[in-house]
């Protein structure tokens, strides 16, 4: 697993992760950043599910779509 918090460039086009879970927190601050340092990814990935928390906070776990 990758740590919490994904810092600089992102690993995902390497084949190191087949899956993830983006959690959203319902609060904004300033203009936001890139989560994965604003590079594109060009592996495929698919949302497996969503779960909306009564307190906002969303979890949506994505698997990798192998070719």
């Amino acid at each position: 697993a990758l740590a919490p918090r994904v810092q600089g460039e992102h690993r995902l086009d390497e084949d190191l992760v087949d899956d993830m879970t983006i959690s959203t927190v319902p609060r904004t601050i300033g203009s936001g950043r890139a989560l994965f340092g604003g590079r594109p990814c060009t592996t495929a990935w698919k949302l497996a599910s969503s779960h909306i928390y009564d307190n906002g906070l969303a979890q949506s776990p994505y698997e990798r779509v192998l070719p």
